[in-house]
């Protein structure tokens, strides 16, 4: 999957989820410059998976993470259907996604390997 997301797009998405720091996207970007320098165009995912800040792992799963959301977002996390976003923070998200029995909230957090990782709460009726 890699170059089919932006530079831009992977460094907010790795920064926003917590697996790399500002500094740490800086020291990448000087990295990269200095490569195109010499002619070779390198991308900030593989400077990152180069010097060891973020895994292999990390990036395959951050890059799915982005391509689903520029394809209209994830449908479907574990045995959910994503309906609509209720709400959205710095660690995760609220989505309404109902299960056969009953309609849940669930809260897709991201953690530190870039997966998201649903918690369940039930959403009671008015």
């Amino acid at each position: 999957m890699a170059g089919n997301v932006s530079d831009e797009a992977f460094a907010r998405a790795a920064q926003q989820g917590g697996v790399v720091s500002y500094d740490d996207l800086e020291a990448a970007r000087a990295v990269q410059a200095d490569n195109a320098q010499k002619g070779a165009i390198v991308g900030l995912a593989d400077v990152l998976v180069q010097r060891g800040v973020i895994t292999a792992k990390v990036r395959e799963n951050l890059e799915k993470k982005i391509a689903a959301q520029q394809v209209g977002g994830l449908v479907q996390l574990g045995p959910y259907k994503l309906l609509k976003k209720l709400g959205e923070g710095g660690m995760g998200a609220v989505w309404e996604a109902p299960d056969n029995l009953r309609n849940v909230a669930n809260y897709a957090a991201d953690s530190s390997d870039g997966l998201l990782k649903p918690k369940e709460c039930v959403l009671k009726g008015p």
